[in-house]
């Protein structure tokens, strides 16, 4: 075991809050590969339960690919923001606001929501509920899971707004929904 990690004390540990984002996101990302259980899910659970734990070792965030080089011209840009609508499919209960996007792929807003229409057919946020409502009905479909569970392991932040969107997207509340179509 690597020695950071033996020096870890049992029980509660104080964190960083930068850390909380990445650790959610990371058990959002556990439960998703669960729920797929895909060929080699379970390694998979095991390496991103080890880098949740390292997350929880180093008490912060990790550095990430940052954003691309400043100047970086239109072709970069849309190339980054094709390269996210790709990643998104596997990402989407990560949590994520339109700015931080942005910011994370070195463009303004503006730009970002206007490539992102161009690429994806559809803003941000639609896409996103879009892929997190999908994720819902499947889990709703084929698990036995609460619908608070549902809602949390597809990335909504709170009950009242994954009802509002899952409604709005589906025509049923989620229970109804899954009701209907067991």
């Amino acid at each position: 075991c690597e020695p950071a990690v033996a020096r870890v004390p049992p029980g509660r540990l104080p964190l960083n809050a930068l850390a909380l984002p990445q650790l959610r996101a990371g058990l959002r990302e556990i439960l998703y590969e669960q729920a797929l259980a895909r060929p080699g899910h379970r390694a998979a659970v095991v390496g991103l339960t080890l880098r949740t734990l390292a997350v929880l070792v180093r008490g912060n965030l990790s550095g990430g690919a940052g954003p691309p080089a400043a100047g970086a011209d239109a072709a970069g840009h849309a190339a980054a923001v094709r390269g996210y609508i790709d990643s998104l499919a596997r990402r989407f209960y990560e949590p994520a606001t339109l700015d931080g996007t942005a910011a994370g792929l070195g463009m303004s807003r503006r730009r970002f929501t206007q490539l992102f229409r161009e690429l994806a057919g559809e803003s941000w946020l639609g896409h996103l509920t879009r892929l997190r409502v999908a994720h819902a009905c499947r889990l709703l479909k084929e698990t036995p899971r609460s619908v608070v569970a549902v809602a949390f392991e597809s990335g909504f932040e709170d009950l009242s707004s994954f009802y509002r969107a899952f409604k709005r997207h589906t025509g049923l509340p989620p229970q109804e929904w899954r009701q209907a179509n067991a």
